[in-house]
């Protein structure tokens, strides 16, 4: 079975924790971290870029990057627990974190 083919057969849950909650997750430690970095004071559209760049980069990117990191852990390990997927695979652990640091690294660098 080609990767187009495996995409299309992917859980609806699978696809949910993929493009919508752990990029939230993500958006929300990373506007986190810019806003105890400038002592809670914010800038609306500097949390808004930030979410922006997390989405981007992980329904965007990573799946085009990463795709047969993405395959083996939403495809083939489709049926453990985000915490077995994620200690099993450290790549995408590794491309989840600079998904949450470069957001932080733009937004300190637009403050």
């Amino acid at each position: 079975m080609n990767s187009e083919a495996k995409l299309d057969v992917l859980s609806r849950w699978n696809k949910v924790t993929a493009y919508v909650i752990i990029p939230v997750i993500i958006s929300i430690m990373s506007v986190t971290i810019y806003s105890g970095i400038v002592l809670f004071e914010p800038k609306l559209e500097v949390a808004i870029l930030m979410v922006m760049i997390v989405f981007g980069m992980c329904d965007i990117y990573m799946p085009v990057k990463e795709k047969h990191v993405m395959l083996k852990v939403f495809y083939e390990d489709g049926h453990l627990n985000m915490y077995k997927k994620l200690a099993t695979n450290k790549r995408i652990l590794i491309s989840y974190l600079h998904a949450l640091l470069f957001p932080v690294l733009v937004a300190l660098l637009t403050h």
